[in-house]
């Protein structure tokens, strides 16, 4: 089922972060290059409005961090949802990077940069509606950036092992949307992923979080596009992890392609033909060498019906396949 989530769910954090201000964002930015470079800065609202901008310059193979920019040069302690757009004015080998800070607990998360045209489908591999230990109450949030000037809707769904729901939501030129407890908005408990389809390209990204008493900030999770996944023969790697007294680990993977609908596709295919060969041997004491292959998955299919006519044509037809970087008509 597509709905569209309440106001309530578009707009929950957005409350909370107006009446008890609990966290800060950093910048920081690294010049890798032996020159010195310099950079524009500008910080937005969540509506796309412009906040503050600044220039800056960057020693060679030098770190620059701003502290909380949106106080100190916006003057602004309530956004709940910004984003920053950080322009190379001169120099190359630009690293970009943002930390937001739980006020209460000192807890970190980091923000990568993103940069390009952003996609039109991607995932979230992670997201949760659900207790865990220790008492614990798991949440997540869902951000989307539309990069155009117009106008677009995005179709989110989520796909969990409750089951699968689905939203959608409009956003204006320019606009950030944070979808708040995903999960729970499209009416669902338990863990997952997520798919983000647009008309154009967006950036998408994430966050998990302990939304209990003791709970921080949480951990940033990026949007992934289909053209960054894993494939066969591929070695993924996951330094740095930790299981001891004080900390554990998690590993999760999700499989993001519709190798499922193939797999069932190219069993059809091996069933038809069995049963056509052995109609025409059995019937006409002949072997057949005609047979059916299995060639496209379409995740949508429209065929014409023909003038006059309700069946349809099969030399006119149009249908939607998944591109490594979006769908593909």
């Amino acid at each position: 089922m597509i709905r569209r989530p309440p106001r309530s769910t578009l707009s929950r954090v957005r409350r909370q972060r107006q009446m008890c201000i609990r966290d800060s964002t950093n910048i920081g930015l690294h010049n890798q290059w032996r020159r010195s470079a310099e950079v524009k800065i500008t910080l937005y609202d969540s509506d796309g409005a412009p906040i503050a901008s600044q220039t800056r310059d960057i020693w060679p193979q030098h770190t620059m961090q701003l502290n909380r920019p949106f106080f100190k040069l916006g003057g602004r302690n309530d956004i709940e949802a910004g984003y920053a757009v950080i322009e190379v004015v001169s120099g190359q080998d630009i690293y970009a990077y943002a930390s937001v800070i739980d006020n209460h607990t000192g807890d970190p998360t980091s923000i990568p940069m993103k940069t390009g045209t952003g996609h039109q489908r991607q995932w979230i591999a992670a997201v949760v509606h659900g207790e865990g230990a220790y008492e614990s109450l798991w949440r997540s949030d869902v951000c989307l950036l539309n990069l155009s000037e117009n106008p677009i809707s995005a179709g989110v769904a989520v796909h969990s092992e409750s089951g699968d729901g689905s939203l959608t939501v409009d956003l204006a030129g320019g606009e950030q949307i944070l979808i708040a407890d995903i999960v729970a908005a499209v009416g669902l408990t338990g863990s997952g992923a997520v798919e983000i389809t647009t008309q154009s390209p967006v950036f998408v990204a994430s966050r998990t979080y302990n939304s209990s008493e003791g709970g921080t900030y949480g951990l940033f999770f990026d949007g992934i596009p289909l053209s960054k996944t894993a494939t066969e023969n591929t070695t993924i790697w996951l330094p740095q992890l930790r299981q001891d007294a004080a900390y554990r680990t998690n590993i999760g993977l999700v499989n993001t392609s519709d190798e499922e609908a193939r797999t069932a596709g190219r069993e059809l295919q091996d069933m038809l033909n069995s049963w056509w060969t052995q109609q025409v041997h059995e019937q006409f004491g002949l072997h057949s060498v005609l047979e059916l292959e299995f060639e496209t998955h379409f995740k949508r299919f429209l065929m014409p019906t023909v003038r006059g006519s309700d069946k349809g044509s099969k030399k006119r037809y149009a249908g939607v396949v998944a591109g490594r970087d979006g769908d593909q008509l």
